[in-house]
């Protein structure tokens, strides 16, 4: 397929190199199965990533700069789930991110058995937790969720590393500079 293979002596994992974004939408098991389901779930996983990306920032976008796009009830809504509630959307947005990263990390250190369940009732107890406690906004915890939902279909750790950091400049350029921070970052992507 044009690549060059780097085989080191005494372990076990090769290198193919250069690696393409399409390399990571396409996995091993694409090529054993039929062409229809594969095209299907190519196209889910190239959502799946554009969800991971994009919602937080759209979100933090659209309700804290440009809340005209919205439509007033939708707009009502998520402020009286906002309610009470004593930090900004921004910082909201970074502490579940965070901890949403603690949990994918910790599920990865942890054995199979164990990890999976721990991080499954982890995010829930502190999700319930936090809402609870008036802390965190239940929208905010919709919207981390399915963002960080999204990026588990990868498991290859350069794109995982990629869509974390990705994920914070689009979170922090769309917090203060509203839809233009999420198109500048949009923009960005491929130059870096």
């Amino acid at each position: 397929n044009g690549k060059i293979a780097i085989i080191t002596e005494n372990t076990p994992q090769g290198i193919l190199i250069p690696a393409f974004f399409k390399d990571y939408i396409h996995t091993i098991d694409d090529y054993y199965q039929n062409e229809k389901n594969v095209t299907v779930t190519r196209i889910i996983r190239l959502i799946a990533f554009i969800l991971s990306l994009i919602i937080p920032g759209l979100y933090l976008a659209l309700t804290t700069f440009n809340q005209e796009t919205l439509p007033i009830s939708l707009l009502i809504n998520f402020s009286i789930q906002r309610e009470g509630v004593p930090f900004p959307s921004f910082i909201e947005a970074i502490i579940l991110w965070v901890t949403f990263e603690i949990l994918r990390e910790a599920d990865t250190r942890v054995p199979f058995v164990v990890g999976s369940s721990m991080s499954i009732v982890g995010a829930l107890v502190l999700g319930q937790a936090a809402v609870e406690a008036g802390l965190i906004s239940p929208i905010m915890i919709i919207v981390i969720a399915i963002s960080s939902v999204a990026s588990f279909l990868f498991s290859d750790n350069d794109i995982v590393n990629s869509i974390r950091i990705w994920k914070l400049i689009f979170i922090i350029l769309s917090s203060f500079v509203g839809l233009y921070g999420l198109f500048i970052s949009i923009l960005l992507q491929p130059l870096l």
